[in-house]
């Protein structure tokens, strides 16, 4: 596994470590075509005439213009390229709520809503 699958397989639970892993196994299928300071343009790697997503990401709040954290509270492919493109390891809590969450220690809690 990734860095990034390991820290979610650790921290989520099984249903939600499935949903992060689909979209995650498509992230490679991505290419970052522009990069501009906290702005990123992302297509379909095989199809020049495919959409475009724009995603932006500060590093440590990101939007999509497919607007799917905003419809169902998944972060999508897009955003997890970014993630990729930026050497980036860990999920912002901000971006798995506390539902998905494993059972953990009260410690262990403390530390996933610290970021880590």
């Amino acid at each position: 596994m990734s860095p990034l699958e390991d820290y979610t397989h650790s921290s989520l639970m099984p249903y939600a470590f499935k949903i992060f892993q689909e979209e995650f196994g498509r992230v490679t299928k991505y290419s970052v075509l522009q990069e501009n300071g906290i702005k990123f343009v992302l297509q379909y790697y095989k199809d020049e005439t495919s959409q475009r997503y724009k995603v932006l990401w500060d590093g440590k709040m990101t939007y999509c213009s497919c607007k799917n954290f905003e419809f169902s509270s998944k972060l999508c492919r897009h955003v997890l390229s970014v993630f990729l493109h930026k050497d980036c390891y860990q999920i912002p809590s901000l971006y798995l709520p506390p539902r998905y969450y494993r059972e953990a220690s009260s410690s262990e809690k403390k530390k996933i809503a610290n970021g880590g």
